[in-house]
């Protein structure tokens, strides 16, 4: 059990290190990681998952666990990681849960936190606790359990996604930007109906959801997972390229002449661009990011 316990999250091999009867435990330890002002608004916990083959199953087995604890759930079934976090937002949750494995093969799986207004669950701030409760089975059931109801977010985070795009003034005519997009049958597949609104010609690249990941592993952080993607860009003749890891949370590019472009480097493009917008706001970046973010 020790090893499925991460920094950030929980994660491990399913059904040996990760199955149904942790992932119930898991959930009725969540109760404890949420605190007075995360209730604030309610007793809510956003819940969702990925594509992978054993989601379905782990996720109700969390869903059992979280309203064993006294837990409201409302369900939104499969989604990225970034909806879930959204759907906290939004719906103004006491938290969330996505059962998930991430970037890793599809042999594992596993869950991330997040409490009130998506602030994210780290070991400092509840992993532990968790692993603490499980370990000892200090898992109290509540009196009266809680309820569970199904939802959607699609469309209110599309809306959203679409907000940040600054549209011209005046209509103009211009090529259209070529990109190419590898979803690597992940769960960024749902982003199609988005990426197809902002104007692009868009090149897909396996957008289908498959949780055994047949064509590459869904880590667009390692080399050789972007082999594909850099093919297409030559071949199609794209701008740009971008892939996505499993759950759609992080992203890789490559350039038009399919050369992988630093992900610090994006990080200050991108900042610097909005930046212009609003000048003076603050930007935040991982530590371990290169001196050009900053610059």
């Amino acid at each position: 059990m020790s090893g499925i316990f991460k920094a950030y999250d929980v994660r491990g091999l399913y059904p040996g290190e990760l199955n149904e009867a942790m992932a119930e435990k898991i959930g009725l330890a969540f109760q404890f990681v949420l605190d007075g002002e995360d209730r604030a608004q309610g007793n809510t916990v956003v819940a969702s998952r990925d594509m992978r083959e054993h989601s379905p199953s782990l996720e109700a087995a969390l869903i059992r666990g979280l309203t064993a604890g006294g837990l409201d759930v409302l369900d939104i079934g499969l989604v990225t990681t970034p909806m879930n976090y959204f759907a906290v937002g939004h719906t103004r949750a006491a938290g969330g849960v996505q059962t998930t494995a991430s970037h890793n093969p599809a042999a594992y799986n596993g869950f991330k936190f997040s409490r009130h207004e998506a602030r994210p669950v780290s070991g400092d701030h509840g992993i532990s606790l968790m692993e603490e409760k499980v370990a000892t089975g200090d898992l109290p059931r509540a009196p009266r359990p809680g309820s569970v109801r199904q939802g959607e977010i699609f469309e209110d985070y599309r809306r959203h996604i679409l907000s940040f795009l600054k549209r011209p003034a005046t209509p103009r005519i211009a090529r259209r930007l070529k990109v190419a997009v590898d979803a690597a049958n992940g769960m960024s597949t749902l982003y199609r109906p988005i990426l197809e609104e902002l104007g692009i010609e868009l090149v897909p690249l396996y957008f289908e959801l498959d949780g055994r990941f047949p064509n590459h592993e869904a880590n667009p952080l390692k080399e050789e997972n972007l082999r594909d993607l850099e093919k297409l860009v030559r071949e199609s003749g794209a701008d740009l390229g971008v892939a996505f890891d499993g759950d759609a949370d992080r992203a890789a590019f490559v350039d038009e002449q399919a050369v992988p472009v630093g992900s610090d480097l994006m990080t200050g493009l991108i900042a610097g661009a909005l930046l212009e917008r609003e000048p003076g706001k603050a930007v935040l970046y991982d530590l371990r990011s290169s001196r050009a973010v900053a610059e």
